[in-house]
């Protein structure tokens, strides 16, 4: 099985679909073939390319693989099905330069990088955003996923952030049980959103 998953990975191809601003910005930054710039010069406005890959993730599960590409999309690809589903997370300029998963395979998390730099963090069963943090003055920021299960960690300019995001109700009440042993006061239970 792991065999199979590394003959996946080694002839992946990955194509996507751009048109508008996206299509622009790849005939300005990108080394396209003949045939696409051509396609480009006679007003083309919609074109379908391969993409060179910066970033690559497989879940602890060896299920699901998730690949960064230019322009901020993510390729959420199920290893099992062959099924991919196509998250763009990021507009403009912005360039994703790190994903992860979550030691239990429910998270994807991500480093946008471009005017500021914040960490994506996505659900993956839903492909819905769960949270959006900014990462301060972190430049080109490594990303970890903790084992303990309670979130991620950038590590840049002399600096780890740790960011708690949980895939499980009972990972947040553990958590806060370890950090808060004394009850928590109105305004802390409002902020972790405790009914």
């Amino acid at each position: 099985m792991v065999l199979r998953h590394l003959i996946a990975i080694h002839t992946l191809d990955l194509t996507t679909r751009l048109n508008g601003a996206e299509l622009a910005v790849a005939a300005n930054r990108l080394k396209l073939p003949d045939k696409q710039l051509a396609a480009i010069r006679a007003a083309a406005t919609e074109l379908e390319m391969p993409l060179p890959i910066l970033g690559i993730a497989m879940s602890a599960d060896n299920t699901h693989l998730a690949a960064t590409l230019p322009f901020g999309v993510v390729e959420l690809i199920d290893l099992n099905t062959g099924s991919v589903r196509e998250l763009r997370p990021v507009e403009g300029s912005a360039t994703l330069t790190q994903v992860r998963f979550s030691p239990h395979g429910g998270l994807l998390a991500m480093v946008a990088q471009g005017e500021s730099r914040v960490l994506l963090v996505y659900d993956t069963t839903s492909a819905e955003p769960v949270a959006r943090i900014g990462l301060g003055d972190q430049v080109d920021p490594a990303l970890v996923a903790l084992e303990s299960g309670v979130g991620f960690a950038t590590i840049g300019n002399g600096h780890v952030l740790v960011h708690p995001v949980f895939e499980k109700a009972e990972d947040l009440i553990a958590y806060l049980a370890r950090e808060f042993p004394d009850p928590l006061s109105p305004q802390q239970r409002r902020f972790f959103f405790i009914q």
